[in-house]
């Protein structure tokens, strides 16, 4: 193998690797304790709307689901684990972000919603091919 395409299946394990277990690690270790925990409970007590606890599970579950995926399916296939980082995951935060959910937004939801899909479902053919 040469010394480029070494050098970037490397990078591009790496940049996966670190970007999930630095997120994992702030996320649960510092937001999750500090902001979390109240945010659920001002849902619970109705002092905010639900909608704000959906987005916030969104967020601290994507990572370790999407780790888990990648190094089950795409352990030894790095382009594949960027494949999964910049396609399936990233997206899916930003669906996550997105406030207030309006009419306008709703296509742009649509629109990553079908991109997500699109690219799991190519993942898995490229998993199994």
């Amino acid at each position: 193998m040469s010394s480029i395409k070494q050098f970037l299946t490397t990078f591009l394990a790496v940049s996966f690797t670190a970007w999930n277990f630095i997120f994992i690690g702030v996320v649960y270790c510092l937001i999750l304790p500090f902001i979390g925990i109240p945010l659920i409970i001002a849902v619970f007590n109705g002092e905010i709307e639900p909608e704000f606890s959906l987005a916030f599970l969104g967020l601290i579950v994507t990572p370790p689901f999407c780790t888990y995926v990648g190094y089950k399916y795409f352990y030894h296939q790095p382009p594949k684990l960027a494949r999964l980082l910049y396609g399936v995951e990233a997206p899916l935060f930003l669906l996550y972000l997105i406030r207030p959910i309006s009419k306008k937004s709703v296509i742009f939801i649509g629109q990553k919603i079908h991109n997500v899909c699109g690219m799991a479902k190519k993942l898995k053919g490229l998993q199994n091919g």
